[in-house]
């Protein structure tokens, strides 16, 4: 019985992930070897099946998807011709469904930093995206009315903000309706700081495009409002890093504001109850 078979392939697999996990060298390094061992297309199949089973306990999900991630990101190259064109269609559309599905806040970012390096790497020279289905599924996630589903989109967007490659000048201004009306979210802190992320990001990788710098100047008094708001909020010190790098990279975009730059740095730096790190910053 095939179905029996597959099974308890699977089993095996989420034990060898398990291992993967274990404080006991041994058994680590035995796991290692049996999963470099395993052709690209079982290994492929099985992760994915790992970080989609709601049972399985999510640190083994967590694995799989950062085992998938590393794949991704180091083998592409060799993996990607080397699956099936079934398999490739099953990539594809799992990345986006499981993201969809998926209730655990971890896990979802894990799984968005698979369909990330996915993306990342679906983007020919002539800056083709051979992944259309990701453009269609940010512009939905981010119209949804889930929060989750709004994050999801800005983690992928701010990690690849070239996934429009060669359209990006067409889609321009609905890329930017997309990341204003996310930072516009009063309901959603955790949407605001991915749309800021997202922004800058955007900016950063465009940063010889004055013409879209231009156009992305009314949301630089929201970028400062959500940077303030995750100083006070002293959480996430990665929206600070984002606006260093900005003054350093395109100080004209921040010209207009530079006052509440210099006030929000001021008070800071003069606030004894924050931590000396976020003071540095």
């Amino acid at each position: 019985n095939d179905n029996m078979d597959g099974e308890r392939e699977r089993a095996e697999f989420e034990n060898l992930l398990q291992n993967l996990m274990s404080p006991e060298n041994d058994s680590r390094t035995q796991a290692e070897e049996v999963y470099d061992g395993l052709p690209f297309q079982t290994r492929t199949t099985f992760l994915i099946q790992a970080m989609k089973n709601s049972i399985t306990p999510v640190e083994v999900r967590v694995m799989a998807a950062v085992l998938f991630r590393r794949l991704l990101s180091s083998t592409f190259e060799e993996l990607w011709p080397s699956l099936p064109p079934e398999l490739q269609a099953e990539v594809k559309v799992q990345l986006l469904v499981m993201i969809q599905a998926e209730q655990n806040g971890v896990m979802r970012r894990r799984m968005c930093d698979c369909a990330s390096e996915f993306a990342r790497n679906m983007i020919d020279e002539d800056g083709n995206n051979l992944w259309p289905e990701v453009l269609k599924f940010l512009f939905d996630c981010v119209g949804s009315a889930d929060a989750g589903l709004k994050e999801s989109a800005l983690i992928i967007f701010a990690a690849v903000p070239g996934i429009f490659g060669a359209q990006q000048a067409e889609h321009i201004n609905v890329i930017k309706e997309m990341l204003m009306s996310a930072l516009n979210d009063q309901q959603n802190p955790p949407v605001r700081q991915s749309a800021a992320k997202a922004i800058s990001s955007f900016l950063l990788a465009n940063d010889k495009e004055t013409n879209i710098q231009n156009l992305f100047k009314d949301m630089l008094p929201g970028l400062l409002r959500t940077i303030v708001e995750s100083v006070e909020a002293q959480e996430d010190d990665a929206l600070l890093k984002c606006l260093i790098e900005m003054a350093e990279t395109i100080p004209k975009y921040l010209r207009p504001q530079v006052e509440t730059i210099l006030q929000l740095s001021l008070k800071n730096i003069a606030d004894t109850n924050l931590p000396d790190q976020w003071r540095q910053l």
